[in-house]
């Protein structure tokens, strides 16, 4: 390629005004090859890659945004188009992991990694890959066991290999991946208090909460105050505990994964003013006024947006049309520090403007 000539590299191209990763993907496919074939729509975690100018002989960092195309195997046609690159072959996996660096442009195989989340890196121990096989548990219990993994590292070059790779395995898991590169940007220290720090931050996030629901029984004048929650949250169930016998709260049920029903059940039990209802159930009564507010969770707050269960947009959707007060709660850890959303799992995440939410509860960042 240009940038680096005689050296293999992947289609690469710089993101335009307006594109999302994705479609700058797609765009350079079509402008470089011949390849007609969609791109993976779920990238990988970011690499930031270090690139040292020849013109000012300064270093800064490119942050690269890895995607896969799957092309058939019988795929033997392929045409390269413009100047960018000059020759292409096909290889296999190992021929790739294989390549001496020093062939390649910076970040290569790591971007691979990256971008097929960590499914043919035979550098990930088996523990590691059986952590991110883990489908039941939240984002809190994933980030014990993380840190329970790292805690098997005696060394602290080898610790923070295995802090990025649990981050590339599950990179839709913000708090996860934001606790695992804080790790790597400051070694076994911060691994040895990190437990201690996030209970601390859960602490701060449960008091902003309580004290908001606090302030809205308040303002109910001694009548009922009625709250709707949707999906599975630890931090709402800590929030919501000591108000299941002086509020009404019901949790829709949130499907697919029926993650609501499941809180409403088994984390805070049913109570005579608490039950769950199918999720066309909480539309209507969202519709109808029903509620004086509406509790969600986040997994990830950006700038003017924030991701949560599908589903959640178009409840938040009806509450603000119907004047329903809508509470998003969550700690620092799901902030994520990037332009654009973290790989979303499009089947189960979505974005929600947060321009739908009345109240941002998230410690240091409450609007």
């Amino acid at each position: 390629m240009s940038s680096y000539p005689n050296h293999w590299a992947g289609i690469s191209g710089t993101i335009e005004a307006g594109e999302t990763p994705l479609q700058a993907a797609q765009r350079e496919l079509q402008e470089e090859t011949s390849l007609a074939q969609i791109v993976e729509s779920q990238g990988g975690l970011f690499v930031n890659v270090p690139y040292l100018s020849k013109r000012t002989q300064e270093t800064r960092i490119i942050r690269v945004y890895p995607h896969v195309v799957l092309v058939p195997e019988t795929t033997v046609e392929l045409e390269l188009r413009g100047t960018e690159h000059d020759s292409f072959k096909f290889i296999t996996v190992q021929e790739l992991l294989d390549m001496n660096e020093s062939d390649c442009v910076p970040g290569l195989v790591q971007a691979f990694h990256h971008a097929t989340h960590g499914k043919f890196d035979n550098q990930i121990p088996e523990s590691v890959k059986q952590w991110a096989s883990d489908e039941e548990h939240g984002a809190s219990v994933m980030t014990r066991n993380a840190l329970a993994l790292l805690e098997q590292e005696d060394d602290d070059s080898m610790m923070k290999v295995r802090a990025l790779q649990i981050s590339i395995l599950r990179p839709s898991m913000v708090s996860i991946v934001n606790v695992m590169q804080h790790i790597v940007a400051n070694g076994k220290e911060a691994s040895v208090t990190m437990e201690s720090t996030l209970g601390k931050d859960l602490q701060d996030s449960v008091a902003l909460g309580q004290a908001t629901i606090r302030d809205l029984v308040s303002n109910k004048g001694g009548r009922l105050l009625k709250i709707a929650t949707y999906s599975r949250s630890g931090t709402l169930v800590k929030i919501l505990a000591p108000f299941v016998e002086e509020c009404e709260i019901v949790c829709s049920q949130s499907t697919p994964g029926n993650e609501g029903e499941l809180m409403a059940q088994q984390d805070l039990k049913n109570h005579d003013h608490l039950r769950w209802v199918p999720d066309e159930e909480m539309e209507e009564l969202l519709a109808n006024g029903k509620f004086d507010a509406l509790l969600v969770g986040s997994d990830c707050i950006l700038p003017d947006q924030m991701v949560n269960k599908v589903g959640t947009k178009r409840l938040c959707e009806i509450a603000q049309k119907e004047g329903t007060v809508v509470c998003c709660c969550a700690d620092k850890w799901k902030i994520w520090e990037d332009v654009f959303p973290p790989p979303i799992e499009e089947d189960l995440f979505e974005l929600v403007p947060l321009k739908l939410v009345s109240k941002l509860l998230v410690p240091g960042l409450t609007s």
